[in-house]
């Protein structure tokens, strides 16, 4: 495994990260309630076959790399606000179009503990995505190809694997 793992890096990941996907979606149906919130257990399957890769390879540099990858600077910080204030907003926002055109949806009902609880989850499976597309994959495919392309083959992986 070790030695296929090593010789089709990349494929390897994204089979390994299928996979736990697969395995991370039966939760759902466990935890039938978990519906209710933003909990996505298959999010954390990118960030697991980074791990997954890291062990079976024991080559710790692999989690170093991608530490550097998510180094915060100055810069960083600044948009941090916008990139939490603007999908808020939408959402806002749409919720009152959807209500003004009484286009039915589902809005969530619930006390502050249930929107810290969403809130806590929606970081935690976006940064395990993270880990795993951009920290992973996006910096080994631009060894071989330009940013253009490996974004390109990115977004077409990541899109493929949110059809499950």
């Amino acid at each position: 495994m070790k030695k296929i793992i090593r010789s089709h890096y990349l494929t390897s990941f994204y089979i390994i990260t299928l996979i736990f996907s697969i395995l991370l979606l039966t939760l759902h149906f466990v935890f039938q309630s978990v519906g209710e919130y933003s909990v996505a257990f298959t999010q954390l399957a990118p960030a697991l076959a980074v791990v997954f890769i890291s062990l079976i390879l024991k080559d710790k540099t692999i989690i170093s790399d991608i530490k550097k990858q998510f180094h915060i600077n100055a810069t960083a910080v600044k948009w941090v606000l916008p990139a939490i204030a603007v999908p808020g907003i939408c959402i806002v926002v749409s919720s009152l179009i959807m209500t003004y055109y009484k286009i039915d949806f589902i809005p969530w009902k619930g006390d502050l503990s249930f929107y810290i609880l969403n809130f806590v989850a929606i970081l935690i499976g976006s940064a395990a995505e993270e880990i795993g597309w951009r920290g992973f994959l996006l910096p080994n495919l631009q060894r071989k190809h330009s940013p253009f392309i490996s974004s390109l083959i990115v977004g077409i992986l990541w899109g493929a694997w949110h059809l499950n």
